[in-house]
């Protein structure tokens, strides 16, 4: 297996403070970690706000997950065809690493992807009703990444679906093999699903990132960012020669894609963590909109990977320029 490409750490410098239209919100002067704690769950991988709870994926969890605001645990629901264990030994898991909601035909659904980097047992979809997490569809997604590998010239072991989010009428992907950004009409996903004959157009990016202690940093999780155009990710720099052995973990970072309604989409800026709580080094997993009910609530929530161990809740907060 090829070992992971390592990008100068200076072009990454240059395009972190890359200028923004005048419509753009300035980028923020820190990425601060507000807490951090430990919670019951281990290896989460994906994070979406939904009301006033969160759903939650674990990359060998065969559950949802329903978490409160401080990340303990409300509820699971069983996933179709999987076994009712606490977690799934590594050759049989489907390796869920992105979960997005999304309109379909019938409505909210949440979107959960395997990451596909071990086909084709993480060739794989749920769309759940986040109304009734009973409700759940399973589509294979084997053709589907054969496709966008092919569209995007990847390879089988550049294959690592991570994060998902949607902007305006565009499904979006990032693939933590080459980091890129994929992007889909959501329509004609949810035609292609049903219809796999069906046209698929798709547009990638790919964008470059640091290095942290000369291992190059890759996408782990996404989120709009509240009122802009703008998807915020993690990324995280972890020492493996592919995308299914577990590595050293160097630590991670936070950064901006400005995703027009068309035209191609771009880096604003990436940040590395500050505040007391931002050592010893963290897996960033995932990321999304904190509730901000009161002027002390942090922006945004992280979850953390420790590969088996128990995962981590981090309260973050974008403080701007002057403040």
């Amino acid at each position: 297996m090829p070992s992971l490409r390592r990008f100068p750490l200076a072009l990454a410098l240059f395009l972190s403070v890359m200028s923004c239209s005048h419509n753009d919100p300035p980028p923020p002067e820190k990425a601060l970690i507000r807490f951090r704690h430990t919670t019951d769950l281990p290896s989460l991988s994906g994070l979406e706000r939904y009301g006033d709870h969160y759903f939650a994926i674990g990359d060998d969890h065969p559950y949802l997950l329903s978490l409160d605001n401080e990340g303990i645990l409300l509820h699971r629901w069983p996933l179709t065809g999987l076994p009712a264990t606490f977690t799934l030994p590594k050759a049989e898991k489907p390796d869920l690493e992105a979960i997005t909601l999304a309109t379909g035909p019938e409505g909210p659904r949440l979107l959960l992807f395997g990451s596909g980097s071990l086909s084709p047992r993480r060739d794989v979809l749920y769309a759940v009703d986040p109304e009734d997490p009973t409700r759940q569809e399973v589509f294979p997604l084997t053709g589907f990444y054969a496709l966008l590998r092919q569209k995007t010239g990847s390879t089988p072991d550049q294959w690592n679906i991570e994060a998902a989010s949607v902007a305006g009428n565009d499904l979006i992907l990032l693939n933590r093999g080459l980091n890129q950004v994929i992007r889909l009409d959501i329509s004609a996903f949810w035609n292609y699903l049903l219809q796999p004959d069906t046209l698929l157009p798709v547009s990638h990016t790919t964008i470059r990132l640091p290095a942290l202690n000369g291992i190059p940093c890759a996408f782990s999780g996404a989120c709009r960012q509240t009122g802009t155009d703008h998807l915020l990710f993690t990324a995280a720099a972890e020492d493996t020669p592919n995308w299914i052995e577990d590595g050293p973990v160097a630590g991670s970072l936070i950064g901006a894609l400005h995703v027009p309604p068309s035209g191609p989409v771009s880096l604003l800026w990436w940040r590395h963590w500050e505040g007391p709580s931002a050592l010893p080094p963290f897996k960033a997993e995932s990321i999304a909109p904190a509730p901000g009910n009161n002027p002390t609530s942090p922006d945004y929530l992280l979850v953390t990977d420790s590969d088996g161990g128990p995962s981590e809740w981090i309260g973050l907060t974008l403080q701007p320029a002057n403040d």
